[in-house]
């Protein structure tokens, strides 16, 4: 049984017709589900846009059953390519976005937004170790930590440098357990 909890009605509907039983719900806030009743969760590039990410720990933690599993994948903030901007003195390519109307900063993706309003902005791109700590400071073992593309690399040299430094690729996948 797969349920979704989703804030915006146009994506609700796409995952009820996809058989997903939904909740129309801002994750930033509590969660309608119960207690203890989610065998896994996945939040793949959420938390990034989230604005309170205590609530979003402490709600997974609350529905998860005992050993459940949460997969988080986000945007690395120690990615090389962010670390390069940074070197450069520009923004980091993942954010924070400072403007939710206007790409700020060398955005490599900004012709896409031009004349766009970024609804939903990176608030919280963290490090892979950041994640992991926060993890554990809302009581999940972290059992694997993967690291996944090297921008601007090609994807083979992508995929095989990210198996060698997990902590400087561009986005990260980590699965814990409650």
């Amino acid at each position: 049984k797969i349920i979704g909890i989703e804030g915006d009605k146009n994506l609700l509907t796409i995952a009820e017709n996809g058989g997903i039983k939904t909740y129309k719900a801002d994750i930033n806030f509590s969660w309608p589900v119960d207690d203890f009743s989610v065998d896994c969760i996945t939040a793949t590039e959420v938390v990034e846009h989230l604005s309170d990410l205590d609530n979003f720990f402490s709600e997974s933690k609350r529905i998860l059953k005992p050993g459940g599993k949460i997969i988080i994948s986000t945007e690395n903030l120690a990615g090389y390519h962010n670390i390069f901007a940074l070197l450069i003195g520009n923004q980091p390519y993942t954010g924070p976005y400072l403007s939710k109307a206007f790409p700020v900063g060398h955005r490599p993706c900004s012709k896409f937004y031009q004349g766009k309003s970024i609804e939903y902005p990176h608030l919280n791109v963290m490090t892979t170790k950041a994640l992991r700590q926060l993890l554990g400071k809302y009581g999940f073992k972290v059992n694997r930590i993967s690291g996944v593309g090297f921008y601007p690399l090609p994807p083979f040299f992508a995929n095989l440098l990210s198996r060698f430094d997990k902590y400087h690729a561009s986005y990260c996948v980590i699965v814990a357990e409650k």
